[in-house]
């Protein structure tokens, strides 16, 4: 029996977040494929706990007698400060343990901020990085196992923009990655011009459930953009928010080596669509044959995201038509299926 690993630090409940999601909806989908596969994920622990029992956990499997097919490390995200060392740590440890015990194994990154692609490739070939190639990385396709609706437009012209992100911790370390990081910053400050075009905005993410953190978000709306019509919306499923606006908005800032947002893959293969911030991490996703329905401005450039709200107003018929062409593209071509054919093709002993 083919029998994988998945050193996977952190990935446990809630499953929210993008990598925790991607982990364990692709093992679930081998198993059902007839491959064992156990995810070592450093139980309730955290961070550098998590990593350390993980190690520990695949020392213990690694030299069973019950041999071991492949082993495939999912990083942290994060490749700054301390987050950064315990990630080279990981994968590291996990290759050189591999190689010892004579184990095909590889490191999948879901995301990889703080370097540059050339650096991140440089540094961690060979390996496989979520939706783009490079030097000694091989592009591994995101997917979902999850059915999505087809999204239906509400209207003849967009008026409900969805802001959406899955943080959970209420903190001003959130915070601060939520407006910078994520861009609701941009969509603040474009408020008032998207309020004039007609828009309301939907600010959906779980730590509005904190009362303080409302209170923050709700200050920076009167002081940004007080003409613009805010809804904030603290639970509920990201599925059925995308199913009750006109425009899903993803002004994301931050400039990755590695990232396709789960988000932003989800509504475009709904349908909806999106007005984005063009990043180099996702143009495989953006541009091309699956991009019909998407607008594109600069990232952190919130007068170019309120100039592409009102083009896509003027043309919302065309970008309805194209978003929903390129959603059929979108379903068949970034599928978790996908995703496994290009890990066990990858392994010696299964591509004899």
């Amino acid at each position: 029996m083919t029998r994988l690993l998945f050193v996977a630090p952190g990935v446990a409940p809630p499953l929210t977040e993008g990598r925790k999601l991607f982990v364990t909806e692709l093992a679930e989908l081998l198993r059902q494929r007839g491959i064992e596969v156990e995810v070592l994920n450093g139980g309730n622990a955290a961070g550098i706990r998590a990593i350390a029992r993980s190690l520990r956990d695949l020392q213990r499997r690694i030299g069973t007698v019950d041999r071991v097919t492949a082993v495939f490390a999912f990083p942290y995200g994060t490749y700054t400060g301390l987050r950064a060392h315990a990630n080279r740590f990981l994968v590291s440890r996990v290759t050189s343990m591999c190689e010892t015990a004579g184990v095909f194994s590889r490191p999948v990154f879901y995301s990889c901020a703080g370097l540059s692609f050339e650096e991140f490739c440089a540094r961690y070939r060979p390996g496989f990085a979520v939706g783009r190639s490079g030097d000694g990385m091989a592009a591994l396709c995101l997917g979902t196992s999850r059915e999505l609706p087809q999204w239906s437009p509400l209207d003849s012209a967009p008026a409900k923009l969805l802001f959406l992100c899955g943080y959970q911790t209420a903190s001003r370390a959130a915070l601060r990655n939520v407006l910078y990081q994520r861009g609701l910053i941009d969509a603040l400050r474009a408020g008032s011009a998207l309020a004039a075009a007609g828009a309301s905005l939907t600010i959906a993410i779980p730590f509005l459930r904190d009362p303080g953190m409302r209170r923050r978000v709700s200050s920076l709306v009167d002081r940004l953009c007080p003409e613009l019509r805010i809804t904030m919306v603290d639970s509920g499923s990201p599925i059925n928010l995308l199913a009750n606006h006109d425009v899903f908005l993803f002004p994301y800032r931050a400039e990755h080596a590695v990232f396709i947002p789960t988000s932003l893959l989800e509504a475009m293969q709904i349908g909806i669509p999106t007005l984005a911030a063009d990043q180099a991490c996702y143009r495989s996703l953006t541009r091309g044959a699956t991009a019909a329905g998407c607008r594109l401005h600069p990232a952190g450039d919130w007068r170019a995201l309120a100039d592409q709200f009102t083009r896509m107003k003027q043309e919302y018929a065309s970008v309805v038509s194209g978003a929903r062409t390129s959603a059929a593209i979108a379903r068949i071509t970034w599928t978790l299926s996908r995703s496994a054919d290009e890990l066990l093709a990858a392994i010696p002993a299964l591509s004899r």
